[in-house]
This record gives C-alpha cells, structure tokens and sequence, in this order.
C-alpha cells in the first residue's frame, strides 16, 4: 500500500501577496528621487564634458583653418512642438565661415564643421555670485550665454538641431572669443539639471576671452 505524503507546503493568501506588492511598490517610489538625482548628475557632468570638447574643438579650428567659427547654443524643451523625443535638451551646432570673414555670419555663407551634438536632460541656467563663489571662479565683467544674443545668428537646417541660433560663441582666428559686439574678457555657460532643481548638481564652464582657456567649475 502506498501512503499519501502530506506536503508541508502552503500557498500565500491574496492578502499575503498584495502585502509583498505594496512593500515593493513603496521601496520603489522610495528609490525614485535617488535615481533622479543621479541621472540628473550623470547628465550635467557628460554635459559639460560635451561641452567643454565642442567649444575648444571649435577653437582648435578656427586657429588652424585661419576662419571664423561659431558655437551656437539652444535650449529645446521637452513641449517644444518639434522636438521628436520630448525630452529637455541643449543643442550645439558648430558652423565655419566659408570665405574666412566676420561678415560671413551675416551673409549666411557658413559651412557645418562636426555633427550638431545634443546636451539631454539639461538647460543652460544663468547662476548667482554666490554659487561657487569660493572657487576661483571669474565673477566680474562676466559675459553670460543666457542672456546675451550675437546677432545675426544662424538658421541651420539639419534634422537633429534644426532652428535658429542667435546665442553664439565666436572664436577668431587668432584664438579670441565673444558672445556680443566686443571682445568679452570672460565668457560663462551654466547647465543644470531640467527635472531636478539643485544647487549643488550644476556646472558652469567658463572661456577667457583672450586666451581661449575653459574651465569647468561643479559643487
């Protein structure tokens, strides 16, 4: 004769198990803002990497080809009817004077020199004296991205960075940089984070004007 075997095992209750889901559920929404957060820090610092490499190739070039080279700079926001991906983004075009002349910008005779490049998850942020005060950043006679236009600008046509541009950086063939009419003495780019507002999670990249040197300044 053969005995039944009595399984010790039992099954969970449907209250056991909506139990376990609600736990899951909160340590989950418990873990979101630290993830936002460091994607948030992720995006900055690769940003300003990116930006900081288009900005002294940009200069490179314009030294070596002996032209005019601007760096145009543009906030997409995540609603902007034609932004695809719907996500917060800054855009770098990085355009040459065809003829090696100023007047080449006005003229529209400009040729691409690299691939327009995108800053995701970022916006260009003007910061407060106070922000990295103690440093050794530049905080006087400061020229900011965010609030000064080098008109005429651009329209650049391309499917990744379609626009126009009029918040440009220039570089002369002898190295020197400005974002307005005059030759600026210090030029500042700040990024932050578009989702998460911190103080601590920025950079601002800074050019001397004459020398072209960048500097890159975090928290």
């Amino acid at each position: 004769m053969v005995k039944k075997v009595q399984s010790s095992c039992r099954a969970f209750s449907l209250m056991e198990l909506l139990t376990v889901v609600a736990i899951m559920g909160l340590l989950t929404l418990a873990a979101l803002p630290a993830m936002s957060r460091s994607q948030a820090g992720s995006g900055v610092a690769r940003g300003a990497s990116d930006l900081s490499g288009a900005l002294e190739m940009a200069r490179v070039n314009a030294m070596a080809l002996n032209t005019y080279v601007w760096v145009g700079v543009k906030t997409v926001a995540a609603n902007d009817p034609q932004n695809a991906d719907k996500t917060d983004k800054v855009l770098l075009v990085t355009m040459a004077a065809k003829n090696g002349r100023e007047s080449d910008l006005e003229s529209g005779e400009l040729i691409p020199l690299v691939k327009p490049a995108q800053l995701q998850r970022v916006k260009l942020q003007k910061f407060g004296d106070t922000i990295l005060s103690d440093s050794g950043r530049e905080l006087d006679g400061v020229d900011d991205i965010s609030e000064a236009s080098l008109s005429p600008g651009f329209q650049y046509s391309g499917a990744t960075a379609k626009g126009s541009y009029t918040q440009l950086v220039q570089f002369d063939p002898s190295g020197g940089v400005r974002i307005k009419t005059s030759l600026s003495r210090v030029i500042e780019i700040g990024i932050q984070p578009s989702l998460v507002a911190d103080s601590k999670n920025i950079a601002i990249i800074q050019i001397n004007g004459l020398t072209g040197q960048i500097r890159t300044f975090r928290p």
